[in-house]
């Protein structure tokens, strides 16, 4: 017997002495993602959105849960968090529903033209839906809304468009002076006529939460997060909005970190943007 052939057969033989080895240890349940539809009067389609449910959901109970409704950016669709960021192990064991619709490269605004609605997609149309078909706490305390770049710009504006809808509003790499600058999209979003500036004021940020700040003087809207990375092309326009907030006293938290305008960076800030959401969304009851 050769050498090789006397240690091979000496530690197959220490292993049957040894009797059956214990399986390693499972790891902790994970959420689970689906791709379901509902019906948007509001664009006159049915849509599709990705929501992930919370390890345990599918075992049933009476539990009901928060939910973060989470945008994605320009040129991206209800698959991007879930298909290019850890999504599922971010969340990990936290008692959060997450919904991701599909905003096409809407903005999330009302459009000009009547018929591309998807702010109303979201607020008249999506979360109905979301409250009826799944255990949510389906008031102000028990929502969250957040997105990056395009996605961003909208989860800030929705947020301060609607108030007593959502406790809580961030924003990742945030295209946050949209209506102010000279983006591609702005004619066919606001409209080229006269009431065009009307429709920019409307959809404003900054207009949004002068005219907040002023209606409920210590703040009366959403908790507010703004992160933006250093090398990111909207760094300037986020640092003025962190400006301008800290100028109306509005309270909100910041971040910048080293990074681009990238999934790099939009995954690595993913674990803060889900910790800032819970600590101001209500607990799961019963």
């Amino acid at each position: 017997m050769s050498l090789q052939s006397a240690v091979a057969w000496a530690a197959g033989t220490l292993l049957a002495l040894a009797g059956p080895q214990p399986a390693a240890a499972p790891g902790p349940e994970l959420p689970s993602l689906a791709t379901r539809t509902f019906r948007s009067a509001s664009l006159n389609q049915d849509r599709a959105y990705t929501v992930l449910l919370p390890a345990g959901y599918d075992a049933g109970g009476a539990r009901r849960y928060p939910v973060l409704y989470l945008l994605h950016g320009k040129s991206g669709d209800h698959t991007d968090w879930s298909k290019r960021a850890p999504l599922r192990e971010a969340v990990g064991s936290a008692p959060l529903i997450v919904v991701m619709p599909n905003g096409d490269d809407g903005w999330y605004v009302d459009w000009a033209d009547g018929v591309h609605r998807y702010e109303s997609q979201i607020v008249r149309d999506l979360i109905p839906h979301v409250d009826g078909a799944y255990r949510t706490l389906a008031a102000r305390e028990g929502r969250a809304i957040a997105g990056l770049s395009m996605g961003g710009y909208g989860a800030l504006k929705v947020a301060l468009t609607h108030p007593d809808m959502f406790a809580a509003a961030a924003s990742v790499s945030g295209a946050l002076r949209f209506p102010r600058e000279g983006w591609d999209d702005g004619p066919k979003v606001f409209g080229a006529g006269p009431g065009s500036d009307r429709m920019r004021a409307q959809n404003d940020i900054l207009e949004l939460a002068f005219a907040l700040q002023r209606a409920r003087p210590g703040w009366g809207g959403p908790a507010l997060y703004l992160d933006c990375g250093t090398e990111d092309f909207l760094y300037d326009s986020n640092t003025r909005v962190r400006s301008f907030l800290r100028e109306l006293a509005v309270p909100y938290a910041y971040h910048e970190e080293p990074g681009a305008h990238n999934w790099e960076y939009w995954t690595a800030r993913l674990p803060d943007l889900l910790r800032f959401s819970l600590a101001h969304l209500a607990k799961p009851a019963p």
